[in-house]
């Protein structure tokens, strides 16, 4: 910058050097647990995994990660689903997090922990909602859009209703009447008659 007096035309400069700090570019990527599922499509949890501890056990946990910048932070937010445990490197073990899962705190995942990769539990109304938030060390930071995830509710076990009488000594079961099934004969009648055909 060069500053000129008006009357004298007497001037100096100042030379000031800025450092330009890119802008992360976060994303999400699930680790689905079978090929071929979609990865917008989870099961929910059985139960309601509040007041459970962190390590389980689950009905279903999911695991979601962003490219790791060497030098960058992350923190984590989701909703309809907890946040169980965290890795801070791409292919390292996960850190369990230590107590009972909670409402609140189970779903913010700080920057001062610096997780890659989260696992979740997903419990609640469809779509659940993550996103990721990545500060370069400058201070300059980017937040992804929500990651809607649809929950699939677990279809409810039901009982066959056998009692002890229905088994037999020699080990085989025996079904309830109501379970016993007939094997049906169906006769259908040619509506086409034969034709005679005479000789003379």
């Amino acid at each position: 910058m060069t500053g000129v007096d008006a009357i004298s035309g007497c001037g100096t400069s100042t030379v000031t050097n800025f450092v330009v700090d890119p802008v992360p570019t976060p994303s999400i990527v699930i680790n689905v647990p079978t090929a071929g599922l979609n990865p917008n499509v989870v099961c929910q949890n059985l139960v309601d995994p509040v007041g459970m501890p962190h390590a389980g056990p689950f009905t279903y946990t999911y695991d979601f990660a962003t490219p790791q910048v060497l030098g960058n932070t992350y923190s984590w937010q989701i909703s309809n689903g907890y946040i169980v445990a965290y890795s801070t490197n791409k292919g390292g073990a996960y850190t369990t997090i230590a107590g009972n899962v909670a409402p609140v705190a189970s779903q913010l995942l700080p920057g001062t922990l610096n997780a890659s990769r989260v696992r979740v539990v997903f419990y609640g109304a469809s779509p659940a909602k993550i996103k990721v938030t990545e500060v370069h060390p400058g201070g300059c930071g980017a937040t992804t859009p929500d990651y809607n995830v649809t929950l699939n509710v677990i279809p409810t076990q039901f009982a066959l209703g056998v009692t002890p009488q229905d088994i037999c000594n020699t080990g085989a079961q025996t079904a309830p009447p109501r379970l016993q099934t007939r094997k049906l004969v169906t006769r259908i009648k040619s509506s086409v008659q034969p034709t005679v055909v005479g000789t003379g």
